[in-house]
This record gives structure tokens, C-alpha cells and sequence, in this order.
């Protein structure tokens, strides 16, 4: 598919040419390459190409002017073209951007789609190809930009203006008077819905004495001298009922029809309103005017029409403001507006109340009464509404909810059984945790009495317990109490007498200690082992209170150190620590991590001077009941000794390393820019001759080298990875979906990957080795369909299987496609592949069958840890 698009672009490229020149700004860091490919694309007549070396220089030419598209190489000075990217996003930025790098960047192809860009491309390949596919995509991608903003600059343009219209707006052909649109606003002026109207004669509209002929009156006259012009006329509703509206019509184009657009107001309502509103309004005045309330009324569109004296009196002049702004001096309707609910509902009658701010600033309450005001016809034209001082009554009312709340608080929600018990030992009143604690219902436990749980008093007991109580007026005690499945649980309970209108009753509250008296035992039975542990021990141990003082050591610690145990309790960690001093010590101890083991390495001294390397680790210990640290000291002179002798050998390694790493990065770098170059000045060179010119075939011969020279930087490039990386857990699934997207179509083929949910050890060249298995099938499977990754597990191992349906590998050489230089290419691919998997620890084999396809199955053991799907070495 890529190479066809290629071929077209270069065969037609007018056809793919915008109006106007395409501003490209291409980003490199080889001056050579940047004049080779700008020669290049700008033979395709619609490019204006500019170059930068650094993004430090694109930055400031795409400030100084705006350009279509970004062409930008990845690896360069200073920044890479992925944080160019990023800046460019960051900022706003939504220029089209290509990312055009150098093979071997497959996770920069990647993460450059993931960042927002339009495509990447390789340098590396035929000139002809990669700049005829380079141009389709910088072509397609500029109108891709300007066609998405040309059409929402024309999509929003009028239909926002149309259906958010307050106005009801009809749209009609000017010619035969259908009508073809209608906004909301119009559906609900005539009561019928867009689908009842468009398609329908104007005439639909209008009432028969608004109807001359074939249209409406004002539909006559606005065709012809009136377009403009606003006209009165009368309406009709799908019930029947006439509204007076006016209205402004203007006749337009669309498409290959006149449309004649009118704009419909209705004024009926407001024209009742106002009369009815009038006389009412001289009743109200001399009714009202002494009553010791505010009275209001107000309009659909809450306008303060009218007020009494009283209201006036308390807000001021009122009249034409909005009712909202008055009260609450909002600029939006109130959230609990009575008039809007009489408005939107047609209720009689609406009571609510409010908080208002006062003449004084202060906010008060007042009860608001809103009753309909309607029509002849029983339309609601407006509201009245009648408002009452209720300030004092309200904080009446705020007080004993929130004593009332409080007491629920306390009561229903506190984390003890709480329990108010009459002389018969029956709780007339208890908590949700009373019942809790002893597992029964609040409808059970309200039928029983102390008796039916208590299990140390017998029942007559209990009933004396209690007279005692009422005499001596309060008691504490521990007891044990049975639940409703049998259980006996301890309980401390913590009595009081009080009296409740004129009665006395028992307050009881009941604590559950039966896990604290488990604790206890417990506690007891973990000192007891914790000694017979400590003391058996072959390193020595310490336990250190907060203060950094020592308060027990093992037998070890006294045998090690030479010491008695009454010498090392009575010494500081500074008599026998050489290395820290006191405030290090006291930041080790204040350092202790809550729920971690504190590891470090220091020196201890024996009582006969002697220095012992030691590794702690200490970790938070309860000891007699209180927090301590446990410091377990382990002798570590000998492997002192090796670590040195490794660090000795592992500097010499590190450092021979980063300088091999260094020269292949800097060398394969700069040596592929070259390569590009030489590729790019090949094709021009091929275009200026003769397609039957001698010299043809030895450029022929200089492209094959320069594509062989860059699978061996690819191999050392890869090669050089090996073993680099620490192992950790890869996604398979994830890593064969990014391996294949670089196969842009597969040529055909189809990838079934059925490895979801599967982890193993490994690196990031797992998805290298999928590549090069990808790869190896497109270049030599011939017809293959089908590629399909799977896996299967056994008792110790689990196969992981990569095969296809193409002609398959012969017999005979199914060990030698794993060895150096053996190919039809350069021999690398498959190599690469089976030194990968030697890194991670598996094996790797050709088992598939000549004539059926290839399939590659790498047996990976079984992980020592139990982790569900997870394999590594």
C-alpha cells in the first residue's frame, strides 16, 4: 500500500498539489543531508522548504513565522526531535509534525505516535520511495489541518445561532411555501413538534383569516416589496389556541433554492399581561398597603412589576428589577424558587423559605407564599408573592436541630453499646453498637432483659445488682456477656443513674475487652518465645529503648563481645559502636521506619579491643508492652574482604564498557548520516541520466552496499544491548503489537496474537526479537496470510511459539539460520535473535514443517517465585 501511494505521488503530483505552497520546516543536524533532501522534495513543486540544525534554531524560525509542517530528524544537539515534539504540544502548538530518523529507532516510532505525531518515517531505503512517501504525507497531512478548520469554522456558523434562538424561527422555499427547518423555539410557539412542521405547507402556521390564497398574508408581502420588514399576524397552536406575533422575514440562497427565513415573536401574552397586571394592580395599592408583609409581583421573565409599601420600604425602589437580584442580589434565578416551580409546574400554591440579606447586612429568614397569576383563559401570566419575617422562629429552629443532632451523634454513632435500662432490666432506649456487639437485631434485643445475656449473675442477681446501683447512684465492673450465637464475650460496663421525667433509669455503657484480654494472653506467650529466640541466636542481638539505651542482649552478644550482660546494660551504644557517634546514633534511632527493616553497616569493639565489621538490621519490637528497637548484628569480615576484591575487578569492567559504548554510539551515528547522504546524492545522480546509461548499474551497486552497510550498524547497534538492561517483567502481547505496527499493513498478513495476560523475564529487545521474526517471514515466507504468536504451559517450562503459513524452512537447515553470516542478507536477523534468547536464559528452535510455514518455539523455565503467567530465567 506504501509503496503504491509512492508510486502514484511520483507519477501525478499535481494531483496532489494544495492551492496554495506548503511551508515545510525541516530539522536536522547534517547540513548535507538538510540540502540533499530539500533539493529533492522541492522537485515536487509544491513544497517551500527551510532547514534548522538544532530545535534551539526551528524554535525561533517558527516564532518569526508560521509553517504547514514539521519535518524533524530524532537524535541532535542538545534536545531530541521527541521533546521538540513535547515543547511544541505543550505550547499549543498543532502544527502537523513527521518524525524522519534512521532505522533502528522502532521505540522512537512509537512513542512519537503516542506524543501526537502524524507519521515517522526511515531514512534509510530508495530515495524515490522514501521522499515519494515523505511528500504524500506531508501533502496529506496539511489538508487534513486546513480541511478540519474550514469545516468547524462553517459547521458552527449558523446552526449555533439557529437553534439557540429565543425567537422562533421557520425557514420555508420561497417558491411553493414548505417548510424545510425549524428552530425549538418555533416548535414550542406553535405546540408541534419539528417533525409535525417541516415538510408541511406554511400555511400550517397561521389561522384561516391570516391565509390569502396560496400563503399567508405576510408571507405574500415579505416575498415581494416587505423583505425586512417586521409584520404583525396571528399564529395558531395545534390545540387551537391564536397568538399574536411579529414577525421579520429575509429571503436567501441555499444551495440551488430560495429559502425565505422568518423570525417570529410572540406578543400576545405580554400585550394581556400588561392590561390584566393594570387593573389588578390599583386593587392591589389599596388592599395592601398597611399589611405588615412584602407583597410582589412578577413578570414570566421575573421582573418585579408591582410591590406594597412594605416591601418597598425594606428594599427601596424596586419595581423592573429582577426578583433574584433584590432578595439575593444574584445574577441567575434562585435554586429554590417558589415562582419558577409555579412557572414550569402550574402549581396553585408554593411555600418556601429563604435566607435574604437584610437592611443591616445581615442575613434573615423569610417565608415566601407564591400563588399563580392567571388569564381569562387560565394561562399563568405572572406571580404574587407574599413574604414573612420568620428570622427569630428560624433560629429557634437551627438551635434544636443542633442540639438534636449532637445528641444523635453521640448517641447512635458512638463506638461503646449504649443502653438506658429501667428497674425491670429492660433498655427502653440503645445505640446501634449495643445490640452489635452481642449480634441480634434491634427488634430482638428490645424484647430481652440484662438477664437473658449475663452469664456471671443469675437472675436475682442481676435484679440486686441493680437496687444497689439505684442507691449508690453509679458502678463500674467487668463481667462477661453470651451472644446470640453463644459466644461468651468480657465487658467492662460503666453505670450511672440518671432521671428521665421523674423515673430513675440506668445509663450503661458497655465496652467488649474480649480481644484486649486475648491481646494480653497473647502478649504474654510472645515475650516468652521472643526470649527463647533472641537467646538462640548465633549472631548477637540488642534492644534499644528511644532514648538509644540498651535494655537486653542475647547470649551471643556477651559471648562475641566479651562482656557481661550487666556491663553491656550499663554501657552506651557508643562503647561498643567505633564508627557512630552520638548524633548519628540518634538519627538512626529517630529514623526508625514504622512497618520496614532499618539496614546499615558499622563496626563493633570487643571488650579486648578487637574491631568486628558487622551488618544491623534493626526493626520495631514491642517489648513489655512498650515500642523498642531489635538490632540483629551479623559478623561480616569475610564478605568485606570479597566485596573489595569485586569492586576492584568491576571498575575495570565498567570502565572499558562506557568507552566501547561510547565510540560505537558516536561512530554508527555520524557514519549513518553519511550513508544517507551518499543514498540521497545517488538518486539525484540516477534522475540526471539516461534510464539506459551505463553508469546505472554501478549506482545500483553502491545502494546495495550502502542498505547492507546499515543492517550491520542495525546488528552492532542491537548486539551491543545485550545484557545491558536488569531483567524485569515484559508484556509478550504488548511487545509483539509494538513489533508489528512497524510493519505498516504486514503486506496482507494477518496477526493473531493470543498471548494477553502473558508476562516473562526479559528486556526491551523482546520486542527487537519479534521484529526480526516479523521480518524474516515478510522478506522469505513468500505467500504467507497468517502470522500467530501463542503459548503453552507445562509443569516446568512454558513454549512460547512465533509461526507462519508461508513456504517454510528446509530440514537441512534448520541449525544453520541460527549461525553468524548465514542468509540470504546479512546473516544477522536470525543470530540475533538466538543470542537474545540466550541472554534471557531460554532456547530457542526451528520446528516448523517445509511446504506448511516456519515456527520458531522458545522454551522458557519456570519462574522460582508463584507468579500466575509470569516466566523468566
Amino acid at each position: 500500500m506504501l509503496e503504491s501511494s509512492a508510486e502514484q505521488l511520483q507519477k501525478t503530483p499535481v494531483s496532489l498539489t494544495p492551492k496554495t505552497l506548503i511551508r515545510v520546516l525541516h530539522v536536522d543536524d547534517d547540513a548535507d543531508f538538510l540540502k540533499s533532501s530539500k533539493r529533492i522534495l522541492e522537485m515536487q513543486d509544491s513544497f517551500q522548504i527551510k532547514t534548522a540544525l538544532s530545535v534551539k534554531e526551528a524554535l525561533q524560525k517558527i516564532r518569526q513565522k508560521p509553517y504547514d509542517v514539521i519535518v524533524s530528524d530524532y537524535q541532535m544537539p542538545e534536545t531530541n526531535g521527541l521533546n521538540f515534539l513535547k515543547e511544541l504540544r505543550d505550547r499549543g502548538n498543532d502544527v502537523p509534525f513527521i518524525l524522519f530518523t534512521g532505522k533502528g529507532r522502532e521505540e522512537i516510532a512509537i512513542e512519537a505516535l503516542n506524543l501526537g505525531a502524524d507519521r515517522y518515517f526511515n531514512k534509510h531505503g530508495k530515495p524515490k520511495t522514501v521522499y515519494g512517501e515523505l511528500a504524500h504525507s506531508i501533502v496529506t497531512a496539511v489538508k487534513a489541518k486546513r480541511a478540519e478548520k474550514a469545516l468547524q469554522e462553517s459547521e458552527e456558523k449558523y446552526r449555533k445561532q439557529f437553534e439557540e434562538a429565543l425567537d422562533a424561527i421557520v425557514l420555508a422555499d420561497a417558491e411553493t411555501g414548505v417548510i424545510v427547518d425549524c428552530n425549538r423555539a418555533a416548535t414550542k410557539l406553535i405546540g408541534r413538534k419539528k417533525s409535525e412542521l417541516v415538510g408541511k405547507h406554511q400555511r400550517i402556521l397561521h389561522p384561516p383569516e391570516a391565509i390569502a390564497g396560496e400563503f399567508s398574508r405576510t408571507f405574500y408581502e415579505h416575498r415581494k416589496e416587505k423583505e425586512g420588514q417586521v409584520l404583525e399576524t396571528q399564529v395558531i397552536t395545534k390545540t387551537g389556541e391564536i397568538r399574536d406575533v411579529a414577525i421579520k422575514a429575509n429571503i436567501f440562497e441555499l444551495g440551488d433554492n430560495k429559502v425565505l427565513q422568518g423570525v417570529f415573536r410572540d406578543v400576545s401574552n405580554k400585550k394581556k399581561m400588561e392590561e390584566q397586571l393594570r387593573r389588578e394592580r390599583e386593587t392591589l395599592e389599596l388592599v395592601t398597603g398597611n399589611i405588615g408583609a412584602g407583597l410582589t409581583i412578577i413578570s414570566k421573565d421575573y421582573k418585579i412589576l408591582w410591590a406594597n409599601k412594605f416591601l418597598k420600604n425594606f428594599c427601596g425602589n424596586v419595581k423592573g428589577k429582577t426578583c433574584y437580584s433584590v432578595y439575593n442580589d444574584r445574577t441567575s434565578i434562585c435554586p429554590d424558587c417558589g415562582v419558577k416551580e409555579i412557572f414550569e409546574t402550574g402549581k396553585n400554591h408554593v411555600v418556601h423559605e429563604q435566607s435574604v440579606p437584610g437592611p443591616d447586612g445581615q442575613r434573615v429568614w423569610i417565608e415566601i407564599t407564591a400563588n399563580p397569576i392567571r388569564d381569562e383563559k387560565g394561562n399563568i401570566v405572572a406571580a404574587s408573592e407574599l413574604s414573612v419575617y420568620v428570622n427569630e422562629r428560624k433560629q429557634l429552629e437551627n438551635k434544636l436541630r443542633e442540639a438534636e443532632n449532637r445528641y444523635h451523634a453521640l448517641f447512635d454513632k458512638a463506638p461503646l453499646g449504649i443502653l438506658i435500662i429501667d428497674s425491670t432490666g429492660t433498655a427502653v432506649e440503645f445505640n446501634e453498637e449495643a445490640h452489635r456487639q452481642l449480634g441480634y437485631s434491634r427488634e430482638e434485643f428490645e424484647k430481652l432483659t440484662v438477664s437473658d445475656y449475663e452469664v456471671l449473675e443469675s437472675a436475682e442477681e442481676t435484679r440486686a445488682h441493680m437496687k444497689k446501683i439505684l442507691k449508690t447512684g453509679k458502678d463500674e465492673f467487668e463481667t462477661k456477656h453470651r451472644t446470640k450465637t453463644g459466644e461468651i464475650r468480657d465487658i467492662i460496663n460503666t453505670v450511672q443513674v440518671i432521671e428521665l421525667s421523674g423515673k430513675k433509669f440506668l445509663h450503661v455503657i458497655t465496652r467488649d475487652i474480649t480481644e484486649q484480654k486475648k491481646a494480653e494472653k497473647s502478649l504474654q506467650e510472645s515475650e516468652r518465645k521472643y526470649r527463647e529466640l533472641l537467646n538462640g541466636m548465633n549472631d548477637t542481638a540488642w534492644v534499644i529503648d528511644f532514648d538509644g539505651n540498651i535494655i537486653d542482649v542475647n547470649d551471643s552478644a556477651v559471648e562475641v563481645l566479651g562482656y557481661s550482660r550487666e556491663e553491656l546494660l550499663s554501657m552506651g551504644l557508643t562503647g561498643i559502636d567505633s564508627n557512630l557517634d552520638p548524633e548519628e546514633i540518634k538519627g538512626l534511632v529517630e529514623g526508625m521506619p514504622a512497618d520496614e527493616i532499618q539496614v546499615f553497616e558499622t563496626v563493633h569493639t570487643t571488650k579486648d579491643g578487637k574491631k568486628i565489621p558487622v551488618e544491623i538490621s534493626s526493626s520495631l519490637v514491642t517489648y513489655h508492652g512498650k515500642q523498642a528497637i531489635l538490632s540483629i548484628a551479623r559478623d561480616i569480615t569475610e564478605r568485606k574482604k570479597a566485596e573489595e576484591k569485586l569492586d576492584e575487578m568491576m571498575n575495570e569492567v565498567v570502565a572499558i564498557n562506557e568507552k566501547l559504548g561510547v565510540v560505537g554510539k558516536l561512530t554508527r551515528h555520524d557514519a549513518r548520516n553519511k550513508l544517507f547522504v551518499m543514498a540521497n546524492n545517488v538518486y539525484l545522480a540516477k534522475q540526471k541520466l539516461a534510464a539506459n546509461h551505463s553508469s546505472l548499474e554501478y549506482l545500483g551497486e553502491v545502494e546495495s552496499a550502502i542498505d547492507q552497510m546499515e543492517k550491520i550498524f542495525d546488528f552492532a547497534r542491537n548486539y551491543e544491548m545485550l545484557g545491558v538492561e536488569e531483567l524485569s517483567y515484559m508484556n509478550v502481547e504488548k511487545s509483539v503489537d509494538e513489533a508489528a505496527i512497524l510493519f505498516p499493513g504486514l503486506a496482507g498478513a494477518k496477526l493473531v496474537n493470543e498471548c494477553q495476560g502473558l508476562t516473562v523475564m526479559a528486556d526491551s529487545l523482546l520486542r527487537q526479537l519479534f521484529y526480526n521474526l516479523i521480518d524474516n517471514t515478510l522478506k522469505y515466507g513468500e505467500k504467507v496470510s497468517q502470522i500467530r504468536v501463542y503459548h503453552e504451559e507445562g509443569e516446568d517450562q512454558l513454549k512460547l511459539v512465533y509461526e507462519d503459513d508461508g513456504v517454510g524452512i528446509p530440514e537441512d537447515e534448520k541449525e544453520k539460520i541460527f549461525k553468524e553470516g548465514y542468509g540470504k542478507s546479512t546473516g544477522y536477523g536470525l543470530y540475533l535473535i538466538k543470542k537474545i534468547c540466550e541472554a534471557y536464559g531460554w532456547t530457542i528452535q526451528e520446528t516448523g514443517k517445509l511446504g506448511k510455514g516456519a515456527q520458531f518455539t522458545m522454551t522458557i523455565p519456570k519462574n522460582k517465585q508463584k507468579r500466575e503467567n509470569s516466566l523468566s530465567l
